[in-house]
């Protein structure tokens, strides 16, 4: 996976074992576990968390979201990331709620602008389900 930033064009290899499914890591992790679902690669690489995988878009196909046990969303701080999450939430999905005195789109962007930040420990404190969830992020939108 690789794009050209001045130009925004994105260019994706895929293995055939994982044709139809566009996600990044899918099969270098344990599924059993909190699975971490970003919607970038780079994303998920800031985050310095293990055990993620990368939609390079925002939503997942509901055949691979079944396949995962624990799945946890950190979607992007926009409003496409927080409506998608939003929808999550209400399926009973885990999803990170980015605190408000970040202001950074992404994973990336956030680790790039807060070098001292340890982005893996403040997406842990940062999840939430059910109610509060949804809470959190109807306040965002």
């Amino acid at each position: 996976y690789s794009r050209n930033i001045s130009e925004k064009i994105f260019a994706t290899w895929i293995p055939e074992c994982n044709s139809g499914y566009k996600i990044w890591n899918f099969f270098d992790i344990n599924r059993d576990i909190p699975t971490f679902i970003f919607e970038g690669i780079f994303d998920a690489i800031s985050s310095g968390l293990k055990n993620c995988i990368a939609l390079m878009g925002a939503k997942i196909p509901q055949e691979r979201l079944n396949e995962l046990k624990k799945p946890v969303f950190v979607l992007d701080n926009d409003k496409t990331g927080l409506i998608n999450s939003l929808s999550y939430a209400k399926q009973g999905y885990s999803v990170y709620v980015q605190p408000d005195k970040y202001k950074e789109k992404d994973m990336n962007e956030l680790m790039l602008n807060n070098k001292d930040l340890n982005v893996s420990e403040m997406i842990k404190q940062n999840i939430y389900s059910s109610i509060m969830a949804q809470v959190k992020i109807q306040q965002k939108l």
